[in-house]
């Protein structure tokens, strides 16, 4: 088996930060030549009056819901910045390897995780594991959906949402990338989430570039990412059934050998 598969390749990496760092090393040691660009930053929500009560109230609930990894930290964040105590002995319900590691890290202990890592299927799963007198308070990013809050709704539990950061595009990332698709080849396009799509693709449509990644492996981390991709006339042709960074680097993996494999027989 080859040891570098992504020898030669150009890998657009959209984030910084651990997650970047750790992509991009991994891309490096499959050969690839990691080009990071983070296409998204967070930072603290400001709280509306209803949702600080809320925070303010976290000992009265029951469940903390969590989809990512920002939505523990940035929670934690508020809670030392508005100097609240941690709610011991509450449940938490999360989304991902990471977000589970990350609320492990912040002493929880009593952690639900659904059987896949995506929003839907934790609205599918949480109400059956949620008690009838329960509060569930859902700490989620400004671009979130409420797909949770409302499966829970519906079946009459009570529920809350406060958005703990909001995402956004850094505007020094959006001249970097127009010059590096000017001026590079991109092999392989990796989105790890629906903004990182829409930002990259906001930038390149308005500098005319299109043509210029038509031809690049598309890879997203998950279905809510492919799908957004897929809006913008993009061809993903890796999605993990796993929504994990491993996982997508290894289908990517897979996918480029395959195509290598092809082209050889072709010759």
């Amino acid at each position: 088996m080859n040891e570098r598969p992504l020898l030669g390749k150009t890998c657009l990496i959209p984030r910084q930060g651990g997650q970047g760092k750790d992509l991009a090393e991994k891309i490096r040691r499959l050969g690839g030549e990691p080009l990071s660009i983070p296409l998204i930053d967070f930072k603290e929500a400001e709280p509306s009056e209803a949702e600080l009560a809320r925070l303010k109230g976290a000992s009265g609930y029951d469940w903390f819901v969590f989809t990512s990894k920002n939505g523990v930290d940035y929670f934690f964040r508020l809670l030392k910045k508005y100097g609240i105590p941690f709610p011991e002995g509450k449940k938490a319900a999360v989304v991902g390897k990471k977000t589970k590691e990350a609320a492990e890290k912040h002493g929880w202990e009593r952690i639900f995780v659904p059987s896949a890592f995506t929003g839907e299927q934790m609205a599918k799963e949480l109400p059956e594991a949620v008690k009838k007198d329960e509060r569930v308070l859902i700490c989620k990013g400004n671009l979130a959906g409420d797909v949770i809050f409302r499966a829970l709704s519906r079946r009459g539990f009570r529920a809350d949402e406060i958005v703990v950061y909001e995402t956004f595009f850094p505007e020094e990332s959006g001249k970097m990338l127009v010059e590096k698709v000017k001026s590079e080849k991109l092999d392989i396009l990796l989105f790890t989430s629906p903004s990182t799509v829409e930002h990259f693709m906001s930038a390149v449509r308005r500098a005319g570039l299109e043509e210029r990644v038509k031809d690049a492996v598309v890879a997203a981390i998950g279905p809510v990412t492919k799908k957004k991709a897929e809006e913008y006339g993009l061809d993903v042709k890796v999605c993990p059934s796993v929504h994990s960074t491993d996982d997508l680097v290894k289908e990517l993996i897979e996918t480029i050998s395959h195509r290598e494999e092809e082209s050889k027989w072709k010759r």
